[in-house]
């Protein structure tokens, strides 16, 4: 397959040597901003060099010039601000198959990145993998080895031994995390993360795995070395302490109560959405526990309950498909049905996402001097937000990924039959 006269970055990907226009009957910018009409959005190279009306956009003589249906609209690629790229929702048991081989997660990972780009989702925040997995998936992606959306990554994630999580380090100390945390910076880490509490009530009750004290520990080490922490806290007094500790990011939530819904507001703690687990069947019956898929479907009225206030709380908010890897349409339509516009809720799968990552100066919208990590999708998702799941065209630093990844596809169909 040939390529047009091309340059090779320091990423080892493709930048093409050529300027290209994309002309959209709608254009949703993903700053919040009411929607540009029979617009253009003008690339050279992988930035976005403008963005406007066809009256104000001048485009150049020799430009590549990409027309698109009038039913489709143009967005900034979607983030996905809790990914695990080795899960795999779509495996049995796939929760137990964490412990496989880190050769075997690699090759998953591969293949849910692509799953991750032909959804939409241009950059992703992984949030713990086994070993140093993760960083090989980065410097595979960024070298241009492995087609995959941009990623920032914790490396492993810690808990304590008696505690929970599947993807998490085990560590018997407050020394030994604090070591673990190190050694994950000098590896290459962006964040850090550790795990508190459990994901769904015991009796009623949210267990938490780790004391005030050595919550508060693992906290100040992670500031101690510069890099934001993150934690897996659903609830509970776990979730109370993490905020006294000050934490940056409360992943997931389920079971937030008002006051520390309150608290959070107040400090400026990020909150990271990920209901799917609770409301995808798909995904549940997957679980390798029958306690655990009775647990999660009988708790979902409390979880639509809470994450509804918190959506409402105007909190500093992301979403992440967590484990369901090409589900982030299905969060973004969570949030809508919680109270947000859609337009609000566009906003928090892009720039409110690129904010998370600290990747706002370069990604989530679709403005001048950014990178062109654009999408298109069949339909308007500012009437329907579920149009979302119907993605088009996929670009990441200007190139088209998406009849890439199509002829991949079909020709992996042909081998197999």
């Amino acid at each position: 397959m040939g390529f047009p006269k091309a340059v090779v970055g320091r990423s080892g990907l493709l930048n093409l040597a050529m300027q290209t226009a994309i002309k959209a009957k709608r254009i949703v910018d993903g700053t919040g901003a009411v929607p540009l009409e029979n617009a253009i959005l003008l690339i050279d190279g992988n930035v976005i060099i403008d963005v406007g009306t066809e009256e104000s956009v001048r485009i150049p003589e020799g430009t590549e010039v990409i027309t698109l249906p009038d039913n489709e609209t143009l967005l900034p690629g979607l983030i996905d601000g809790h990914n695990h790229p080795s899960l795999c929702w779509y495996l049995k048991n796939f929760l137990t198959l964490v412990n496989d081989p880190h050769e075997h997660l690699f090759l998953r990972a591969i293949r849910n990145f692509h799953i991750n780009l032909r959804s939409g989702v241009t950059s992703i925040r992984c949030l713990a993998e086994k070993g140093y997995v993760d960083l090989l998936y980065r410097r595979a992606v960024e070298e241009g080895l492995v087609i995959g959306p941009r990623i920032k990554t914790c490396t492993r994630g810690f808990r304590f031994e008696r505690g929970h999580g599947f993807l998490g380090t085990p560590v018997q100390s407050v020394e030994e995390l604090r070591r673990g945390f190190a050694e994950n910076v000098k590896a290459g880490a962006d964040f850090l993360k550790f795990f508190v509490t459990g994901t769904v009530l015991v009796d009623k009750e949210m267990p938490s795995f780790m004391t005030q004290g050595e919550i508060q520990a693992a906290v100040d080490a992670a500031h101690d070395l510069g890099k934001e922490v993150a934690v897996h806290a659903v609830g509970g007094q776990g979730l109370h302490d993490c905020l006294s500790a000050g934490v940056d990011c409360i992943e997931h939530g389920y079971f937030v109560d008002d006051e520390a819904i309150a608290r959070m507001k107040g400090a400026g703690c990020w909150l990271v959405i990920t209901s799917g687990i609770f409301f995808d069947d798909e995904a549940i019956d997957n679980l390798h526990s029958r306690e655990l898929r009775e647990a999660l479907r009988e708790q979902r009225p409390i979880v639509r309950e809470t994450l509804t206030k918190a959506i409402n709380a105007d909190l500093e908010v992301a979403v992440g498909t967590d484990g369901l890897v090409g589900k982030l349409a299905d969060e973004i339509c969570f949030l809508v049905a919680a109270g947000m516009t859609n337009l609000e809720a566009i906003r928090v799968a892009t720039l409110q996402g690129a904010r998370l990552l600290g990747i706002d100066d370069e990604a989530g919208s679709l403005e001048r001097g950014k990178r062109a990590d654009v999408i298109s999708v069949v339909g308007n998702p500012l009437e329907d937000v579920s149009v979302l799941e119907n993605v088009h065209l996929v670009m990441k630093d200007g190139q088209r990924l998406d009849l890439i990844l199509d002829q991949m596809s079909t020709l992996d169909e042909r081998a197999t039959k």
